[in-house]
């Protein structure tokens, strides 16, 4: 079998399997298995690329999230209401729940309809999933769709997308070091998730400059080798890239407040820019109507584009915050709060 991790020992690389075996079982006793198609381990573990960390203690333990898709039939719903659909929500976040509070990580199962797999969005997620995944139970043939596509079918704003992501991370990482409330940051200890935040960035960074180039892959390691291979062209934030690339594979211990500081400064300069002139988002997204009214202020609605995708709304509200602006960033997104709903709704 594959591996989870690229320098796990044997004993993690157990503890992982039969955590996400557990996982497995508990679904299938909570579902009928008429209902479903597959379970699949996707993100990092699922590439088997995913960290390997250390404890307090020096143990050895998983440090990703758990991210899996569930390709199930459970719609539509029959007649009567929507008894399928609920059943199923109610059994994902119950053993969510579960396991998150057993395994200490978070664990997100994603349901997906099998008519839908064909003809989901052109988005780096579905391009790195049909690359690289565990097929935890079922028929994978189920994920053939995600399996073919190339990455010239990414649409080019994701790109976009994800450096608006990995700046939302500098934004939470900022909160926290002003000692603001931030709801992802609670429970944990803050010098480790403002650290991961920073790591984030820097990665995302390194791999946009990829992409930019043709030269991405799905896999960091890959990733790793084709930067080092444009060795003439590095920008002078190289060797943030390679430690970043390292903290993804082996996480250590946390920077101190002051480094935390640096980097933030430093990342902020290099991204504010780049989230000004790059686009999270298609320019004509097919969007909910309704979705949209609920998320646009009605002071928008005689501008000259009323229904602008949310995410390009969330990507200037990002700026503005990074660079100091909070009224602006008020004007746009109404608070840390309704921008923290909106991100993680569109993000």
């Amino acid at each position: 079998m594959s591996r989870f991790t690229v320098h796990g020992s044997e004993r993690l690389e157990r503890t992982i399997a039969a955590q996400l075996g557990a996982v497995r079982d508990d679904l299938l006793s909570a579902l009928p298995r008429r209902w479903l198609d597959c379970l699949v381990l996707g993100g990092g573990y699922g590439r088997g690329e995913g960290g390997a960390a250390r404890t307090r203690d020096g143990r050895e333990a998983p440090h990703n999230d758990y991210d899996l898709l569930l390709v199930h039939r459970a719609g539509p719903p029959a007649a009567g209401g929507w008894t399928r659909p609920r059943a199923l929500s109610q059994a994902l976040r119950a053993v969510e729940a579960k396991h998150a509070r057993l395994t200490g990580l978070h664990v997100d199962i994603l349901p997906v309809h099998r008519a839908r797999v064909r003809r989901l969005p052109p988005a780096l997620t579905w391009y790195e999933l049909g690359r690289g995944h565990h097929v935890l139970w079922g028929d994978a043939r189920t994920l053939d769709p995600l399996v073919r596509r190339q990455l010239s079918q990414v649409h080019p704003t994701e790109w976009g997308r994800l450096l608006m992501n990995r700046a939302a991370g500098l934004t939470f990482a900022r909160w926290v070091l002003r000692g603001e409330p931030c709801a992802l940051a609670e429970g944990e200890d803050p010098d480790a998730f403002v650290t991961r935040q920073l790591q984030k960035a820097w990665l995302a960074l390194g791999d946009v400059w990829l992409a930019d180039r043709g030269d991405y892959h799905h896999l960091v390691c890959t990733r790793l080798r084709r930067f080092e291979a444009r060795a003439t062209e590095h920008p002078a934030w190289a060797d943030a890239y390679r430690d970043a690339v390292a903290y993804k594979l082996a996480p250590g211990a946390p920077l101190d407040r002051r480094s935390q500081r640096a980097h933030l400064d430093e990342l902020t300069e290099l991204y504010v820019p780049l989230l000004l002139e790059r686009a999270a988002s298609p320019r004509r997204p097919t969007v909910g109507l309704l979705a949209t009214v609920r998320h646009v202020p009605a002071a928008r609605w005689l501008s000259l584009r009323p229904w602008a995708y949310p995410r390009e709304r969330l990507r200037r509200a990002i700026a503005a915050e990074l660079s100091g602006d909070r009224a602006g960033f008020t004007a746009l997104v109404h608070g840390p709060e309704p921008f923290l709903r909106l991100w993680s709704r569109y993000g």
